[in-house]
């Protein structure tokens, strides 16, 4: 995945309710090197992801505990 694309869909995922927002970082947790992807974004786009991690990670986030786990593990190396 390229960043520009990445960028996109964290433009869209801004736009969706917690819950359902949440689910998808989890399936893009899953996504090979994304860690990688992340060092290669510019700064509004960390932004976005920031935001995004901030409220998936919330206790209304619909996430397990070991699903917010595991969201923290690929996305916080910010």
């Amino acid at each position: 995945m390229e960043s520009k694309i990445f960028g996109e869909i964290l433009d869209v995922l801004l736009i969706l309710d917690t819950s359902i927002f949440s689910k998808h970082l989890l399936g893009l947790s899953r996504v090979p090197r994304m860690s990688t992807l992340i060092m290669f974004l510019g700064p509004e786009d960390l932004g976005k992801l920031k935001e995004l991690l901030k409220r998936s990670t919330s206790p209304n986030s619909g996430l397990t505990e070991n699903e917010i786990r595991q969201i923290e593990k690929v996305f916080f190396v910010l």
